[in-house]
């Protein structure tokens, strides 16, 4: 925590559960109760640089619990001074194909109007093809 400045702002959104962090003490409570979740679940991470700014930085994550690849992140770091004044972290613990009846079902779940627009589009997509027939090259 020692990056961090006084006054710190910690954003966190893991697959729309959003908190808020302010000042060392809350980001360090939340940090260790992460962490200490990570370690539980043997969780691994593959971080990779997107941009770099002396007052940004921007990471991509992919990783999981137990072994497993599901996980997808972006965090942004903003800096002032040489220290953290905002950490906001996107994450999203279950990622699927959009083929797969799970993540449909998810999406139904939290977003149904979403869901069924997709559907919709979808269903005219394949009607329109099949009445037009396999499109010729160009």
């Amino acid at each position: 925590m020692a990056l961090y400045d006084a006054d710190a702002t910690a954003e966190w959104v893991f697959d729309g559960m959003a908190e808020t962090h302010r000042g060392i003490s809350e980001i360090s409570a939340a940090a260790d109760e992460l962490a200490t979740l990570w370690r539980s679940r043997a969780l691994t991470v593959h971080k990779q640089v997107e941009s770099a700014t002396a007052d940004t930085i921007v990471l991509s994550w992919t990783g999981g619990f137990g072994g497993r690849d599901s996980q997808i992140g972006v965090e942004i770091w903003t800096l002032a001074d040489g220290l953290v004044v905002g950490h906001r972290m996107y994450g999203h613990l279950d990622v699927r194909a959009s083929d797969q009846l799970a993540a449909r079902l998810r999406l139904a779940a939290t977003s149904p109007r979403i869901a069924t627009a997709i559907a919709r589009h979808r269903m005219r997509r394949r009607i329109r093809r099949a009445i037009r027939g396999p499109e010729s090259p160009r």
